[in-house]
């Protein structure tokens, strides 16, 4: 799989191993980049832009990004759950009254939480702001 873009010496491999895997993987590519001590060490990109094939990844191509500030998240209940300042089994109306899903901060943490939808249909626009 061709892989475009930028490795500083030493992070070769991580060229190599994002190739193995857009070429072992169905559907679209993929972007990956890595900052480390002020600056880009990895930059790369490859793959299709849709599923059927077609136009190639490029480095301003746009993609959905889901669950990134997950772990972060998940850190720092952890961290005051660890605190004795929140309560895990707590209902999550306790630390946000708006939420209106009948689950305990367990729950969401752990996307068991049956919240699925949106409340009201967004605009495709919507999506990129």
């Amino acid at each position: 799989m061709d892989v475009d873009g930028q490795v500083r010496p030493g992070f070769e491999p991580v060229r190599e191993v994002f190739a193995e895997v857009l070429a072992g993987q169905p559907g679209t590519g993929a972007a990956a980049a890595a900052w480390r001590d002020g600056e880009w060490v990895v930059d790369v990109w490859g793959g299709p832009v849709r599923a059927g094939g077609g136009q190639h990844w490029q480095a301003d191509s746009l993609a959905q990004a889901y669950s990134v500030v997950k772990p972060f998240v998940a850190i720092c209940a952890l961290l005051l759950a660890d605190r004795g300042q929140i309560d895990l089994d707590a209902p999550v109306r306790r630390y946000w009254p708006q939420f209106r899903a009948a689950a305990d901060v367990r729950q969401v943490l752990s996307h068991q939480a049956g919240v699925v939808a949106l409340a009201e249909p967004a605009p495709t626009e919507a999506f990129y702001d």
